[in-house]
């Protein structure tokens, strides 16, 4: 019953993200800042954190401009936490990244290879990259996270 609230209760701050305008891009804290607010989503996950993902989360948000709420909560959404997780499609760790689509985008962007993505700290790095591309293209918080999980770089 209390993980239906908690899981409830993190929907509904993620509805409430994609429904504020510029929420993928609001001003982001310090990570030291930011760590502390991510912290609270880090507590409901359905598995054990991986050590300092808090921290990996509040510096990815910031190097890419992004609100580290949403991308806790993506991570909290995508892989409940699984740092080990894969993807009906092939998705892989925390932020369930697509290789299949992301792979040329990041090899060429951030010179990070498949195997690099099952890393806690470089999956985090590279779902923000993501989030941040996407972003570029997307009028709302809504389309930025259809584009996340799925349109991948052409869309």
């Amino acid at each position: 019953m209390l993980k239906s609230i908690v899981r409830f209760m993190l929907t509904a701050t993620l509805a409430a993200l994609l429904v504020s305008p510029g929420t993928v891009c609001a001003k982001t804290k310090a990570p030291d800042r930011a760590t502390k607010v991510v912290q609270i989503y880090e507590r409901h996950c359905d598995f054990k954190p991986p050590n300092g993902m808090s921290f990996m989360i509040a510096k990815a948000a910031h190097r890419y401009k992004l609100d580290p709420r949403v991308l806790a909560v993506t991570i909290y959404t995508e892989s409940g936490c699984d740092k080990s997780k894969r993807g009906s499609s092939g998705e892989i760790g925390l932020t369930q990244i697509n290789p299949n689509v992301w792979m040329p985008t990041l090899k060429s962007e951030l010179h990070i290879s498949r195997s690099q993505l099952w890393n806690p700290a470089t999956n985090i790095l590279a779902g923000a990259f993501v989030m941040a591309y996407v972003r570029e293209a997307s009028a709302s918080t809504r389309e930025v996270f259809r584009r996340y999980n799925g349109s991948g770089p052409k869309a």
